[in-house]
């Protein structure tokens, strides 16, 4: 994802990415590759992650909170 957010692209208009099983990533490497790319996405992109939590699996506090930090929502579906 870290390189799909960093790409330029030619398109004009809005960008759109979609990522599924972050709850498959880790804390260090959210502060490592995304932190920063979230501080400098352009206006123009939105960017939608989804996380399928269990028990064992959960999306990165520090992923939250860089969200949050760039301005964006989370939001929580109960199953």
């Amino acid at each position: 994802m870290a390189g799909a957010l960093a790409a330029m692209t030619l398109a004009l208009g809005w960008r759109v990415l979609i990522v599924d099983g972050v709850e498959r990533w880790r804390a260090q490497e959210v502060e490592k590759e995304l932190s920063a790319l979230f501080d400098q996405m352009p206006a123009e992109t939105t960017l939608a992650m989804f996380a399928r939590e269990e028990p064992r699996a959960k999306a990165p506090e520090v992923l939250e909170q860089a969200v949050k930090r760039a301005g964006g929502s989370v939001g929580v579906q109960a199953p």
